[in-house]
This record gives structure tokens, sequence and C-alpha cells, in this order.
């Protein structure tokens, strides 16, 4: 009888194990990855086809990893918290894109993407454990969509892109949440733009090579600006 119990408890062990993975691995499932550090948070992973609503729970900020196959309409994520709704992608498959986003003290937001692609989400915290940083004044050389943590005092970022026609930068912090940056063109292409006061990292979207030089605070706002 012993005997017979240990080989019913080890059937059981493994089905258990075997639903414990089918679950996971079904569209819209939650998976934390990784081994934060103490303190930090994990990332969230979300993969499905077709459209899709997800409820994210996150406080603070956060950086949203968004992927996408080719598909016969554009992929497109939105995110509401109560009445607020940012766009955050709208754009033709195959895709790589990051975006940033600020949970309010609710902790919750819903994320609504569409499309008839395959796709994958992930949360990810704003931390040098996923993403490099920029020691200011610097130059930054990228290639796509990238997130850069800024360190130190910065006033105005020149942007040199290969495709300036689909280019674009976001700057977020405490005191500039989500702003796109207005570059000033300088010449074939060298954008130039301001980074908002309380900005802490930046996002840019491109699809090809850029790069990205940020001066140190000068006594004023260039001409223009």
């Amino acid at each position: 009888m012993p005997a017979a119990s240990h080989g019913t408890s080890v059937r059981n062990s493994f089905w258990l194990l075997l639903i414990v993975l089918v679950s996971a691995c079904q569209p819209g499932s939650t998976l934390a990855t990784g081994t934060p550090a103490p303190g930090e948070k994990q990332t969230l992973q979300y993969e499905g086809n077709g459209p899709a609503q997800i409820t994210l729970r996150w406080s603070g900020p956060a950086i949203l990893h968004f992927t996408a196959g080719p598909a016969s309409a554009p992929f497109q994520a939105s995110i509401t918290t109560g009445l607020d709704f940012t766009q955050l992608v709208n754009a033709n498959g195959p895709l790589d894109e990051y975006r940033g986003y600020e949970f309010d003290p609710t902790g919750q937001a819903n994320l609504t993407l569409s499309g008839d692609q395959h796709w994958t989400v992930t949360v990810l915290p704003v931390t040098r454990r996923y993403f490099q940083s920029l020691r200011i004044p610097g130059k930054y050389r990228g290639k796509g969509s990238t997130v850069i943590i800024l360190d130190g005092k910065y006033g105005v970022a020149t942007f040199d892109a290969d495709q300036a026609q689909n280019f674009s930068a976001w700057a977020y912090g405490p005191n500039g949440v989500g702003e796109k940056l207005y570059f000033k063109a300088d010449g074939d292409y060298k954008g130039k733009s301001v980074i908002p006061k309380g900005a802490g990292w930046i996002i840019v979207s491109a699809p090809g090579s850029w790069s990205v030089d940020v001066q140190s605070p000068c006594c004023e706002v260039p001409p223009g600006f």
C-alpha cells in the first residue's frame, strides 16, 4: 500500500505540473520573468492573437514593449484609466516598439489591442537592469525603438536619424510624463529638442539607425524654442 500511494502521488504531481505549464502558455496569460533585485518589480508578459483586452496592475511608471507580426490591418494598442485615454501604437506590422505609461494611484489600467496578427506585450520597470543609461553630456547611437535612462542634468538634445519621416521621441518623468518631443529641423536630418525639466527617461521610435547628443543645460533656452 505505501508503494501504491507513492506512485499515485507522483502521478498527481506530474499532472499538476502539466496543467500549470499549459495554463501559463495560453494567450493573455501573465508570466513573471527574470529574477528582480530586492524591492524591484517583476515583469509581466502577455501573448495572443487578434483583438484582446487586458487589465494591467502596476504602480508608478512602466515601459510597455510591443511586438506584432505582419497582417492585413494595422496593430493598435491603447490604454485607459477611468476617462483618460492614450493611444500607444498604431502601425503596420511587423513591429517592435517601446512605449511609456505612468499608472495612477489606483494601480490599474485597461489595455486594448486590435489587429489580426500574433502579438506580445511585456510590462517592465524603468531600471538599469533592463535599459541602458546615458551620462550627460553624452552621445548615444541606437537602432529602432529604444529606451534611454537619463543620468545627469540636461538641456538640448540633437537627434540625427536616417529616416526622419517616421522618427518620434517622448520624454517621461515626474514633470514630463509622456510628453512628445518637439523637433526643430536643422540640416539633413538633425532635429533639436529641449528635454522637459523633470524627465528621467526617453523613448525613441525609429525605423532605422539614429543618434542623440544630449548637452548639459545652458544658461537659457536656445532661440526658436
